[in-house]
């Protein structure tokens, strides 16, 4: 990237836009998620994107998206964020659920229904063992690797559910790598649903999926939905400028399951519902960029749709 070259003719030209990664995440790995997408929509559209590893090497640009795969994001990306003169996610820190869940429970509460222990950080910690410094001296022997790996592979996620708290081992309230929460599932004729608000900007989408299983992974049902105001107030307050939001609504009241900054591609094809949402939400960045030239997302080339 000729980046003298970018100085000469000004920032505002045509829009560059920066994407912080934590210096140990490997380049390939970054088509692993979606923001891979966007960054190729957007350089289809005529912008200029960079990936930019670490803070040692300030690369110029109209926007910064922080976008540093761990739970608790080290005050040293987001102070070399702050350069940028816009910056999205730059103010959220930390995604542990212990950072906003109202259902966390102890050993002492009275909570009489279904308890479920999760992983207090985001995507089971996989991704702070894999940006480790010494990541095979941390993640354990080989062996030991493909053991968890295979764990993941059939559960599809490290979830624990109880029938009440007194059933929950009391190792899981003591250990700061898990949360215990009471259990609340959104259900209608039957079937178990959860929200979902995807953010972008100033610019968000919002879908309703289901299961036949309290642990809804799949897509079963799914529906766009319109987006709540409350959780759009939410993510402004946390900083989520970028990224998604997991949520049901029980009983009337609405109850925060997971907040995700680096969401993955999903596995192609694409679901026409999400793809709306993914194009609805990139032309955000030109809310961000005014002196870039609006309206042309419409010629991207279809293939790039399920990258």
């Amino acid at each position: 990237m000729d980046i003298g070259h970018y100085e000469q003719q000004g920032a505002g030209v045509a829009g560059r836009i920066a994407i912080l990664w934590h210096e140990r995440q490997l380049p390939a790995t970054t088509v692993d998620y979606a923001i891979d997408w966007y960054a190729k929509t957007w350089r289809a559209a005529g912008l200029d994107v960079v990936h930019v590893f670490g803070v040692d090497n300030y690369v110029p640009a109209d926007i910064a998206i922080v976008h540093v795969d761990v739970s608790a994001v080290p005050d040293r990306y987001l102070r070399f964020a702050s350069r940028y003169p816009v910056v999205l996610n730059g103010r959220l820190r930390d995604i542990r659920k212990s950072a906003y869940s109202d259902l966390r429970l102890t050993a002492r509460s009275e909570h009489t229904g279904c308890v479920i222990v999760k992983t207090n950080r985001n995507h089971g910690g996989r991704p702070e063992r894999r940006l480790a410094r010494f990541p095979a001296l941390r993640q354990g022997p080989p062996r030991w690797r493909r053991r968890q790996t295979a764990r993941w592979t059939r559960n599809r996620a490290l979830y624990h559910i109880y029938a009440g708290v007194a059933n929950v081992p009391r190792r899981y309230f003591a250990d700061p790598r898990f949360i215990v929460e009471a259990m609340v599932s959104e259900v209608q004729d039957g079937l178990y649903w959860t929200r979902y608000l995807n953010v972008l900007g100033g610019r968000y989408s919002s879908y309703r999926i289901c299961s036949d299983t309290p642990i809804v992974t799949g897509e079963r049902g799914l529906h766009a939905i319109e987006s709540d105001p409350k959780l759009v107030a939410y993510a402004r307050k946390i900083g989520l400028d970028y990224g998604k939001i997991d949520y049901v609504i029980h009983d009337g009241t609405t109850h925060v399951l997971d907040v995700n900054k680096t969401t993955g591609t999903g596995t192609p094809p694409i679901h026409e519902v999400f793809m709306a949402g993914r194009h609805h939400r990139a032309a955000a960045i030109y809310e961000l960029l005014p002196a870039a030239e609006p309206g042309t997302f419409a010629s991207m080339p279809a293939s790039m749709a399920d990258s």
